[in-house]
């Protein structure tokens, strides 16, 4: 594949945005990663909806370490749909400390978890990496 096809938007800004008010939308994003200090294998996924039955919104945030088999951070939860901040045209959406942003193929994800103190900002495609956790990372 060619340098200029690798990265073809499949995509229009139309597709990435919300198409509010279908019944049930959601984002995922998931990223791989291994610890520099062991070499451990991770996977980190967050995943954000709505759904206007309820009307209510979903996120899920999921800190995976693939080496030992092992859940380390999982939450997932309901919340008043009003929290859940989305838009057209380009992926722009947040709840409290977890956004996720951008347009193909340039994102940015970033997620703060109070409890377990884990921060993670990363920017896909650049492979950019900023965490502030108990665990030190590089992108795969």
């Amino acid at each position: 594949m060619s340098k200029n096809n690798l990265f073809k938007n499949p995509w229009t800004p139309e597709d990435e945005g919300d198409h509010y008010p279908s019944m049930k939308e959601w984002w995922v994003v998931e990223t791989l990663f291994k610890t520099l200090d062991d070499n451990k294998k991770w996977s980190l996924k967050g995943s954000m909806a709505y759904e206007l039955e309820t009307p209510s919104c979903f996120i899920i945030n999921l800190l995976f370490d693939v080496t030992s088999n092992k859940c380390v951070i999982h939450k997932a939860f309901n919340d008043d749909i009003k929290k859940f901040i989305h838009k057209k045209n380009r992926v722009d959406l947040k709840y409290n400390n977890f956004t996720i942003n951008g347009l193909y193929p340039d994102y940015h994800f970033h997620i703060e978890d109070d409890d377990t103190a884990f921060i993670v900002d990363i920017m896909e495609r650049t492979g950019f990496y900023k965490g502030v956790s108990p665990y030190r990372f590089r992108l795969l």
